[in-house]
């Protein structure tokens, strides 16, 4: 019902998480008997993610797969930890390619979500712009007409900015991406590389700038310091990987911010992914 909501809905595409971990182990899937995936029960833990891939591809649904967390464990905002170093999330990656690349409908990579501990262009082990240069490199040997799709950082460590400017900005998880303008990714096909904020509203997290009195007029300005220059500055796209939020109570705010953002986007000709159809959870 999912696959068909969607398409009846004149949704067009999905950004499907997987986790290292379980990519590497292969583990049989193990569902519960009421789960109306119940037939993909003891599927190999990549069977799975094909057999999905498949059944959007019968409904015409684009599909980018995208690191949800490295393992079991509790993200830690990089993109390896303790059990799963770089060189496992390559192999990660080689897996996943092997059996994906073959299938239309996968479009691209989403190579890590929300990577917000990770530092941008400081000189630093945790910079994720070269991590993203070798995974995105690496990707593109696999499977060479994959976009790759990089997310920005978080607070801190934050993103080195251009010389002159300092900002006291601050961002959701994913959406610093000011970096850019001093450090940007470098991949072997340019072409392939596409930016990929995370935005939310006030019911996720209340920023100072939702609290200014211009809101949400104040928000474009906003956007152009995190993310949105970027297409001008690097002739790269931005496709906003995740937006979301609950519309209720006392956060009223939240539907002027949503009716602000996609007003913006579609007037921006920006693609994005809603976060999900989930009424239990704040960023549905």
């Amino acid at each position: 019902w999912y696959l068909k909501f969607l398409k009846t809905n004149q949704f067009n595409a999905i950004r499907l998480s997987f986790n290292h971990q379980a990519v590497l182990e292969n583990d049989a899937v193990s569902l519960p008997a009421e789960s109306l995936m119940s037939g993909w029960d003891q599927l190999p833990y990549l069977g799975m993610l094909v057999e999905f891939v498949q059944q959007a591809q019968a409904k015409g649904l684009l599909v980018v797969i995208s690191c949800g967390r490295v393992s079991d464990s509790i993200p830690n905002g990089l993109w390896y930890d303790h059990s799963v170093t770089e060189e496992l999330v390559l192999k990660s990656w080689e897996s996943i390619a092997s059996m994906l690349c073959v299938e239309w409908n996968v479009i691209g990579a989403d190579l890590q979500n929300e990577p917000y501990a990770s530092s941008w262009g400081l000189g630093r082990a945790t910079d994720w712009n070269a991590a993203a240069e070798r995974m995105g490199n690496h990707l593109h040997d696999l499977c060479p007409r994959w976009l790759v799709l990089v997310e920005g950082v978080g607070d801190e460590p934050g993103a080195k900015e251009p010389a002159g400017q300092f900002t006291t900005d601050t961002f959701f998880r994913g959406e610093n991406l000011m970096g850019v303008m001093a450090t940007p990714v470098h991949l072997k096909e340019q072409s392939k590389l596409v930016y990929s904020p995370h935005l939310f509203g006030p019911d996720v997290i209340e920023h100072d700038y939702f609290e200014d009195r211009h809101f949400p007029e104040n928000l474009e300005a906003t956007w152009q310091r995190h993310f949105d220059y970027i297409p001008f500055k690097t002739g790269q796209p931005i496709l906003v990987g995740d937006i979301g939020g609950q519309v209720h109570g006392v956060y009223h705010k939240e539907r002027a911010w949503f009716d602000y953002v996609l007003n913006y986007l579609k007037e921006h000709r920006i693609g994005f992914f809603f976060s999900g159809f989930d009424p239990a959870d704040a960023r549905g």
